[in-house]
């Protein structure tokens, strides 16, 4: 049997811990993100084209037009037929290719969502740019192939 004292100490020690867990939990969520952080844009300063070679240039860059091979991997046009190409491939191949529940396995860096983007990004850095460009009568069609690959 416990006596008062102990009592006493246990009750202490249940309110101190239940502070601590409630002074925790407020710093946390006071200081967690603000939604300014989650607006910020990227910079398109990096970059400062100034000639229509310079926005071909961007334009000519690989990764512009970069796409997921993951869609042929699920579709019946592929087929991996030898156990060897089967293990060459990453796991979240073979999970597209199998069309398991979840493909991505846990994993939380997606660059198949990100080359996309990144190529819109691109293309609307291009297009914003040229708003911009003194283009003379001798370049209107070079501006208007640029513009529309864009």
């Amino acid at each position: 049997m416990q006596t008062s004292k102990e009592m006493m100490m246990n009750i202490n020690k249940n309110i101190t811990s239940r502070f601590s867990f409630l002074l925790l939990f407020m710093s946390l969520y006071l200081t967690s993100c603000k939604d300014s952080f989650l607006d910020v844009k990227p910079s398109t300063d990096i970059v400062s084209p100034k000639t229509l070679d310079d926005f071909q240039q961007m334009l000519d860059y690989p990764r512009i037009n970069q796409t997921s091979a993951l869609p042929f991997l699920a579709s019946d046009e592929c087929n991996i037929p030898e156990e060897k190409d089967w293990l060459a491939q990453s796991n979240l191949e073979r999970n597209v290719y199998i069309w398991s529940d979840d493909q991505y396995g846990g994993q939380t860096s997606i660059e198949d969502f990100n080359y996309p983007y990144e190529g819109i990004f691109y293309a609307n850095s291009i297009i914003t740019g040229m708003e911009n460009l003194q283009n003379t009568a001798a370049d209107r069609k070079k501006y208007n192939h640029i513009l529309g690959q864009a």
